[in-house]
């Protein structure tokens, strides 16, 4: 507090300095006739007035700077005092509100008027000098300071700007990377997930094996038993990291994968786990949903092993009005399944509901069954779809969370 009143008294003795020294010099070299030293002093006391109320009282200030100038000169102007009124002037520009500068130059102008109406020895000089002093000392430096005052405004707000851009560039960023961070956490969910369900799939195998003693299947049931908690565990943390991304899943805007994902190599995968796989219709070129639907369909396939294990598996994919409607179906299955059926249909799931949002899609499903329907087509008009029921090598599907019957439980 103190150093800020001494930085003002600094600044206000710096301008009545400015101020006072035409007065000074123009007293010593006799530039001025008939004024008293007393009367100087007593201008130059204004002149410091001033400066003091420069900054939060222009409009007064500039009214104290006229004063000499009424005093001891016609029309407000004398050649030693002549500094100070547009100095002062631009000052209440520059700070100075509407009202004030209003009621100061009509002050100004009225005790202008009355000096030359009373006093003036030429009437018409003095009127002509009056108005040259309200306009060139006055209004001009006042223009001036409003302009440098809109200048200032318009600097500052530009780097306000530019800071509120630069933090919603971070923002931007720091979102993008959260729905990253999701993005490839749900990528690890699905193929560890869709692994370790085939891992419990083999397991559930061996646990029914009549040829196997009772040791080994019981061996067999504790590993997957614990195949299908860690299949939990990771969907609790994958739930955590999209739970912090601040949405249900990828982005609208999130690329697909680099390369095309193979329906073949997933589904001779999954028949070599033994859950069996007819697709019984396919688009036959890849298009820009094919990561979609292939995602889906392992999705599909990891609750199937999960909930109807030994149960065989039927996928379809066909066009139809609104776009393509992928359906993934189910039996009961051959050994009891683990877990509580997904949300969002035994078929669906979490992640195919999520999936088909994202693509403008919905998805339903009821016990054993799920329909992913209305995505867009992608590829060309009436697209080729080949029916492969029975093809070697295709013996399997999913959608990134969803399929499982309640064969299973």
């Amino acid at each position: 507090m103190a150093a800020t009143a001494l930085s003002h008294g600094v600044r206000a003795l710096g301008l009545w300095t400015v101020l006072a020294v035409p007065v000074v010099l123009a007293r010593l070299f006799g530039l001025v006739e008939h004024v008293p030293w007393g009367a100087t002093g007593l201008g130059l006391a204004a002149l410091a007035l001033a400066a003091l109320c420069a900054r939060r009282l222009p409009a007064t200030a500039l009214l104290l700077a006229a004063a000499p100038g009424l005093a001891f000169g016609t029309a407000l102007f004398t050649a030693d005092y002549g500094l100070a009124l547009p100095v002062l002037a631009h000052l209440l520009g520059l700070r100075g509100g509407a009202r004030q500068t209003a009621a100061a130059c009509a002050a100004l102008a009225l005790a202008g008027a009355a000096r030359v109406q009373w006093r003036a020895e030429d009437p018409v000089t003095s009127w002509l000098l009056l108005l040259a002093v309200l306009l060139f000392l006055v209004v001009f430096p006042w223009l001036a300071g409003r302009y440098r005052l809109q200048r200032r405004a318009l600097f500052e707000a530009g780097w306000a700007r530019a800071a509120r851009l630069e933090e919603e560039q971070r923002s931007v960023a720091e979102r993008a990377a959260l729905r990253e961070r999701a993005r490839i956490a749900g990528e690890m969910h699905d193929a560890l997930g869709h692994e370790l369900s085939l891992l419990a799939l083999r397991a559930g195998t061996l646990q029914v094996a009549a040829d196997l003693p009772e040791r080994h299947r019981e061996a067999a049931a504790g590993l997957r038993a614990a195949t299908a908690d860690a299949v939990d565990r990771l969907h609790e943390i994958v739930g955590v990291l999209r739970a912090e991304e601040g949405g249900p899943g990828p982005a609208e805007n999130d690329p697909e994968p680099p390369r095309v994902p193979d329906l073949r190599h997933l589904l001779g995968r999954t028949a070599a786990s033994g859950l069996a796989v007819r697709v019984t219709a396919w688009p036959e070129r890849p298009d820009a949903h094919t990561g979609l639907r292939h995602r889906v369909v392992r999705e599909a396939l990891t609750n199937a092993a999960r909930y109807a294990p030994g149960a065989e598996v039927t996928v379809a994919c066909v066009p139809g009005d609104g776009g393509t409607h992928l359906r993934v179906a189910s039996g009961p299955g051959a050994v009891s399944g683990s877990g509580v059926e997904p949300e969002g249909g035994a078929a669906a799931g979490r992640a195919g509901s999520r999936l088909a949002g994202t693509e403008g899609g919905a998805a339903a499903g009821g016990p054993g069954v799920g329909t992913v329907s209305g995505m867009p087509d992608a590829g060309p008009a009436g697209a080729p779809v080949t029916g492969t029921e029975g093809e070697p090598g295709l013996r399997a599907a999913r959608p990134p969370r969803p399929l499982a019957p309640k064969g299973g439980g």
